[in-house]
């Protein structure tokens, strides 16, 4: 007996067009190489160095004085409220070779308090009003900014006084 069948595959078999899955792996794969691609540009990007050094100079008024001697030449400085990397505490370097914090203290009479003025240097751009945009923060810093700023050691409360290119 013969069979009325033809040896060619049905469309079913022979697996012309795509499925929705094909559809879905194609586009999840499309989307997984955009990510890796956007993550390493954004990871170059953060990495570079943009904008130029500044020197910050602040005030501190009337803290434990144990505080001010915790503060130790380029320990870095983060705001206190977001933890995001503002720059590091300069330093001066005496005529031993050694190297101290750009801060100055002075002791308030009869009390355990004191004073400081000092500098943090800082990566930034320059804004059209004079202030400084810190890069990778997205804050800016003006002078007679009042800042809450932290170092691994110790948490104070600073006003800008100034601010210049280190150069």
């Amino acid at each position: 007996m013969e069979s009325n069948q033809s040896n060619t595959p049905s469309k079913k078999q022979r697996g012309d067009g795509f499925s929705v899955i094909d559809v879905l792996l194609i586009l999840l794969s499309l989307a997984a190489v955009v990510g890796i691609v956007y993550r390493i540009v954004v990871t170059v990007t953060d990495d570079a160095p943009t904008g130029q050094v500044y020197r910050v100079y602040f005030e501190v008024s009337e803290v434990n004085r144990d505080v001010l001697a915790e503060v130790r030449a380029y320990d870095t400085v983060y705001l206190h409220e977001n933890d995001m990397r503002l720059g590091a505490i300069g330093a001066t370097v005496d005529e031993d070779g050694k190297t101290a914090p750009a801060l100055t203290t002075a002791l308030v009479e009869g009390t355990d308090l004191a004073t400081a003025t000092g500098c943090m240097v800082c990566r930034a751009v320059t804004a059209q009003d004079g202030s400084i945009l810190v890069d990778g923060t997205g804050r800016y810093l003006t002078r007679g900014s009042v800042l809450t700023v932290r170092t691994d050691r110790v948490l104070m409360t600073i006003r800008i006084t100034e601010i210049r290119t280190n150069g």
